[in-house]
C-alpha cells in the first residue's frame, strides 16, 4: 500500500484505536494516523489485542518488582487509560534524577526521556513520594518495526468498498441459502483454510 508514513512502532508497543470497516486498519484514537493489522501477500499479523497489563508502583523501580519501565508514549498513555488515572497525556521530561520512562509527579502523566535515569524508580523524600513509576508486565525487544500511516481518501474508499461488497456478498448468500451468518462464515473459512498452499500459512 503506498500510504505515507507518519510514524514508526517498535514491537511492544501499544496504541489505542477503533477497528475500520473491513478490518485491515485501525484510526489510532490518541494520535494522528492509522495502523494496518494484517498484511495479505505474504500474510503476516502486525497487531494483536494487548495482553499487556499494567501498574503504579510505589516502592522501588519496575524491576525490583519484576516488571518493565515503559518508555514509549502510546503504551504510557494506554496505561494511564488502563489504570483510570486523571491525567492520560504524557509530558516529555528530562528531569534527573527521575523513575525511568513513564511516571506520575504531582498528578500529571510525565514520560522522561533522559538516559541518566535509566534503571531509577521511586523519588521520595523521607515522608513523601514525589515521582513513582508506571510499570508494564512485558518486555520490548525492539527488533520489529510497524509504521502509523496518513490513509490516503482513495485507499480509504478502496478499503471501504470491498468491505461493503463482502457484506453485500454476505446477504446474497444467506438469502439464497437460508443460513445463519455464523454458519456462512465458518463455511467462508473453512474455505480459504482448504485453500492455502503450504507456504502461505500465517505465522504463529
Amino acid at each position: 500500500f503506498s500510504a505515507a508514513v507518519l510514524a514508526v512502532k517498535t514491537h511492544g508497543d501499544v496504541v489505542l484505536g477503533r477497528m475500520q470497516e473491513g478490518g485491515s486498519w485501525i484510526q489510532l484514537s490518541r494520535e494522528p494516523g492509522y495502523m494496518r493489522v494484517y498484511l495479505s501477500h505474504p500474510h503476516r499479523t502486525l497487531l494483536k489485542h494487548s495482553k499487556v497489563t499494567f501498574k503504579d508502583v510505589m516502592a522501588g523501580s519496575c524491576a525490583t518488582v519484576g516488571l518493565s519501565a515503559i518508555n514509549d508514549k502510546s503504551t504510557c498513555e494506554a496505561a494511564a487509560i488502563s489504570l483510570g488515572l486523571r491525567d492520560t497525556t504524557a509530558q516529555t521530561t528530562s528531569q534527573e534524577p527521575a523513575p525511568e520512562g513513564c511516571h506520575i509527579h504531582n498528578g500529571a502523566l510525565m514520560l522522561d526521556e533522559n538516559d541518566k535515569n535509566r534503571g531509577n524508580g521511586v523519588l521520595r523524600t523521607s515522608t513523601t513520594i514525589l515521582r513513582y513509576p508506571i510499570c508494564a508486565n512485558r518486555t520490548r525487544s525492539g527488533e520489529n518495526t510497524t509504521s502509523v500511516h496518513k490513509l490516503p481518501a482513495a485507499e480509504a474508499a478502496a478499503e471501504s468498498a470491498k468491505a461493503k461488497a463482502q457484506k453485500e456478498e454476505e446477504e446474497r448468500v444467506l438469502a439464497q441459502h437460508h443460513i445463519s451468518a455464523s454458519a456462512y462464515r465458518l463455511a467462508l473459512e473453512a474455505k480459504v483454510n482448504v485453500g492455502l498452499d503450504s507456504d502461505d500459512k500465517a505465522d504463529a
